[in-house]
């Protein structure tokens, strides 16, 4: 799938290429709070023709969709890949850009080049802060009526009542769950291009392609030569 040659020939009357980078990567946060980015796709070419693979996600930031060029040829169409969509610490998980859905001579109506989705496995817990009370932790509990400042809704919380003979005042302890999701990739570009029987005599002898090489790992680039 990467780098193989294609031998054109004289016979060749005309030819008609059909291209669709890969996907980007989506994001994918653990429950360490840390964030796992893929690589952006790999791009899509052949005979002067790129369909630029789509870019990862970094973090809660969508990866932006690859765009396709032609060098020689007539293009019939292209398309630039959709964008992903962001991710959040609020549990908003991040998509990827919506792949092309076209028709392949050989295959039919297929779609390719989706960015990967974003994701998160558990919740981050990135630290822990204390609101001086005063009193003491039995006149002044933490639970159950008890709440942080400035809750957020969406997000959930622990509180403890820390009350050491040292400190002149009590402290009640809490912690925020973020429910953190990656941001999605974007999608690799699409471009279709005709190649006439005089626009081929520059290009005979072996071309070689390359797809899905050493990208995101989504495999959904795509290559059709049809002679």
């Amino acid at each position: 799938n990467t780098d193989s040659p294609i031998t054109i020939t004289q016979s060749i009357r005309t030819l008609r290429v059909i291209a669709v980078g890969e996907g980007g990567a989506g994001t994918t946060f653990q429950s360490s709070c840390n964030a796992t980015n893929g690589d952006d796709g790999a791009d899509t070419t052949f005979m002067g023709i790129t369909a630029s693979g789509g870019e990862a996600a970094s973090w809660f930031t969508k990866g932006a969709g690859g765009g396709a060029t032609a060098t020689a040829g007539t293009i019939l169409s292209s398309s630039s890949g959709d964008d992903g969509t962001n991710g959040s610490s609020l549990g908003t998980k991040g998509t990827g850009g919506e792949g092309h859905t076209f028709t392949s001579p050989s295959l039919g109506s297929i779609t390719k080049g989706a960015g990967g989705d974003g994701g998160g496995e558990g919740y981050c817990r990135p630290g822990e802060a204390c609101q001086d009370l005063g009193g003491s932790c039995e006149s002044n509990p933490c639970s159950p009526t008890w709440q942080p400042p400035n809750q957020p809704e969406v997000w959930s919380y622990n509180g403890t009542c820390r009350d050491v003979s040292d400190l002149s005042t009590r402290s009640c302890c809490y912690y925020y769950d973020f429910p953190y999701r990656g941001g999605g990739g974007g999608a690799g570009g699409f471009i279709e291009v005709h190649f006439s029987q005089s626009e081929l005599t520059s290009y005979y002898g072996s071309q070689s392609y390359s797809v899905n090489s050493a990208g995101s790992g989504e495999l959904n680039g795509f290559l059709e030569v049809i002679y």
